[in-house]
């Protein structure tokens, strides 16, 4: 089914999280449409929270237009930025960073859904917002040893005249790094 009538109803001709003009993108779960910049926070948040599509390229079950239909940009935003400042509101011409900050605050950790969100200065002015964005990620720092036990696609010839690399991939992260040569047995 084409959901991109729905962008004609009110609110969802702007972006759920920053106001930017014309979204192309749909959060199917959280039945908000937003721009591309947006989604790619979204995407990087992970499905279990967002789960995202193309409003022109992708194709939705008549559950999911009903439900965009039945949320929208406007339902959406009552519920998860019930006690947003405005000052707090992200627009679409703030930094990357900045944008993810709040996507996760507004949706991962649903900041804006209680009163507390009233208190929380994600912009950097007080130690509220600070503490938020010290505990948004922790580091690791070692050596992560791999063991292959399979792999696809490769060529004997590849792994010795090529700079043969490995790719893990964890949730939103992938690392590459390229292999020693005394560690690849041909």
């Amino acid at each position: 089914m084409d959901v991109s009538g729905l962008l004609d109803l009110p609110g969802n001709n702007r972006c759920a999280d920053c106001g930017a003009l014309d979204p192309k993108w749909t959060s199917i779960n959280l039945g908000v449409f937003i721009c591309i910049l947006c989604s790619g926070v979204h995407r990087s948040i992970g499905v279990h929270i967002t789960q995202i599509r193309s409003v022109g390229m992708d194709k939705f079950t008549k559950e999911q237009e009903d439900f965009l239909r039945s949320k929208g940009n406007l339902e959406s935003n009552k519920e998860y930025e019930r006690y947003l400042d405005p000052k707090q509101k992200l627009t679409e011409h703030d930094s990357i960073e900045y944008r993810e900050k709040f996507i996760r605050s507004k949706y991962e950790d649903k900041l804006f859904t209680n009163e507390k969100g009233n208190e929380v200065d994600l912009r950097g002015s007080s130690s509220a917002g600070k503490q938020l964005k010290n505990n948004a990620s922790t580091e690791y720092t070692g050596i992560l040893v791999v063991n292959l036990l399979e792999g696809n696609h490769l060529v004997v010839r590849d792994l010795v005249s090529s700079d043969p690399y490995c790719s893990i991939f964890l949730f939103s992260f992938s690392i590459h790094f390229l292999l020693a040569p005394k560690f690849i047995q041909v």
